[in-house]
């Protein structure tokens, strides 16, 4: 296990994140108590509210079978900066909502999973939300994950105890307007984290092991997949 650990957080120290800051600094401490207006949706506009399939693996909330904007289980779907809730074709710290050109982050008082900075909650609604940090730790935990390939998608099995699986494919990260890291899989969750205020912890996996390396840089591109309560 511990080998596994170590392989994986080799794998993944170049790739993310926090390193990865302008002239490799991490603005630390630097917050903005202001929270930017984001432009309301028009209000005439049509939101279509389908029915999204899930898997009740025996945990503690119920997991989508596909990413947000997806079409199939192993269909990438669209990327999101977080607490963003739209995709975009730029994913950088100067086009990030939540930074400003003072080079301060605004920071969340508490976890924004089924809120309005929530993506997976604005586009389906209902119950569904961001996955927080412990529902992707119980999933790590509790479940058999087998590395494999699904319509041409390298991703993982996750089966629970009770038989159900679904399958999360690696779909990488945008950073700018580049996709980047093809063979890993970088998904929200909804926790900011605590020493950093540039950084989100972002679940990571590749084909070597799972877990949340160093985090995520909040305007990097990752792709969501949702949850529901049971």
């Amino acid at each position: 296990m511990k080998k596994s650990i170590l392989i994986l957080i080799l794998a993944l120290v170049p790739s993310l994140l926090l390193a990865q800051a302008a002239g490799g600094q991490i603005r630390r401490n630097k917050s903005n108590s202001v929270k930017p207006k984001i432009p309301a949706e028009n209000s005439t506009r049509t939101r279509i509210r389908a029915k999204y399939d899930y898997v009740d693996l025996g945990l503690s909330v119920k997991w989508a079978t596909c990413n947000i904007g997806a079409t199939s289980p192993s269909d990438f779907g669209n990327y999101y900066a977080w607490a963003e809730i739209k995709p975009k074709s730029d994913y950088s710290e100067k086009n990030y909502v939540y930074h400003n050109d003072e080079g301060h982050y605004y920071v969340f008082d508490n976890d924004i999973e089924g809120t309005e900075d929530d993506a997976a909650h604005m586009a389906w609604k209902g119950s569904w939300r961001l996955p927080t940090k412990k529902e992707w730790e119980e999933l790590a935990a509790k479940c058999k994950w087998k590395w494999t390939n699904k319509e041409g998608h390298d991703g993982y099995l996750i089966t629970g105890s009770n038989g159900n699986s679904i399958f999360i494919p690696a779909a990488g990260a945008y950073i700018g307007n580049k996709l980047s890291y093809p063979k890993m899989g970088l998904y929200w969750s909804s926790k900011q984290m605590e020493d950093f205020v540039s950084g989100a912890y972002g679940f990571h996996f590749n084909s070597t092991g799972k877990g949340w390396g160093d985090g995520s840089f909040r305007w990097q591109g990752h792709t969501i997949r949702p949850v529901c309560d049971k």
